[in-house]
């Protein structure tokens, strides 16, 4: 029997090789955020806007947003996807009937989901540095790294989660970009939001993008680690796992 990290690390070398030979996965949660980072900063970077007591250039906003909109891809949406189809395809069921621990599997999901977000959201920073003149201290980026780190594993444990509540892969890939598109429009992510309905601005805040939105930018600004955003992710993500734990079906829905 494999010892578990041993399994853990098999598994990992599994994820990966899939993940690059299927380029709608790569496309969706690397090249996507790339391709909507370049078009905007192209268009509207040198537009100038208040930010967290300065004035930066929208392609500074935007970087830092298309790695919210990163994160959001790697670990909610495409790792959803990805074990709806390892469901369907009956991996999960003959994963679960090998000696090995099934937490290793899992785990090996998490922790490249996550790694794959903080890939996505620091390319983006670099092509801002690199090619739209964006700047950030140490420190900040820093902080940026530890807050991307804490909402991918948020939204992937949340990814488990809603997995239990989607029928068939098919459904999924529709299901997930319903609900997490509208809250992206109004989660301070393709664009700075400021005007909002109450109403809306309190739902907004509720949910687990903006905190994770508001966190990031702020943290790319200098605003450091925000702990009451991160305590938002963090009850989410609590919530999450519990929901996966008790709810996770390893064999699709007859």
């Amino acid at each position: 029997m494999i010892a578990w990290p041993g399994s853990v690390l098999h598994h990992l070398r599994f994820i990966n090789l899939s993940f690059w030979r299927n380029p709608g996965a790569a496309f969706f949660g690397v090249v996507f955020p790339l391709m909507i980072l370049t078009i905007n900063s192209l268009v509207f970077g040198g537009a100038k806007i208040p930010m967290h007591g300065h004035t930066v250039t929208a392609a500074s906003f935007y970087v830092a947003g298309m790695s919210v909109f990163a994160v959001v891809m790697t670990c909610f949406t495409n790792l959803a996807v990805t074990i709806l189809f390892d469901r369907d395809m009956g991996r999960l069921k003959r994963i679960r009937g090998t000696p090995t621990a099934v937490s290793a599997y899992v785990t090996a999901r998490l922790l490249f989901a996550m790694a794959m977000g903080l890939l996505a959201s620091m390319l983006c920073v670099a092509e801002g540095v690199a090619f739209f003149g964006v700047t950030i201290a140490l420190p900040d980026l820093g902080a940026f790294v530890v807050t991307v780190l804490a909402g991918s594993a948020c939204l992937a444990a949340l990814s488990l989660a809603v997995v239990s509540v989607i029928p068939n892969a098919q459904a999924g890939p529709a299901m997930l970009n319903a609900v997490t598109f509208p809250i992206l429009f109004v989660s301070n992510v393709f664009y700075p939001v400021d005007r909002l309905p109450a109403w809306l601005n309190a739902i907004a805040n509720a949910l687990p993008i903006r905190p994770l939105a508001t966190a990031t930018v702020g943290a790319f600004f200098g605003g450091g680690i925000s702990l009451p955003s991160l305590s938002v992710l963090g009850i989410w993500g609590v919530v999450g796992a519990v929901i996966a734990a008790a709810r996770f079906r390893w064999q699709p829905r007859r």
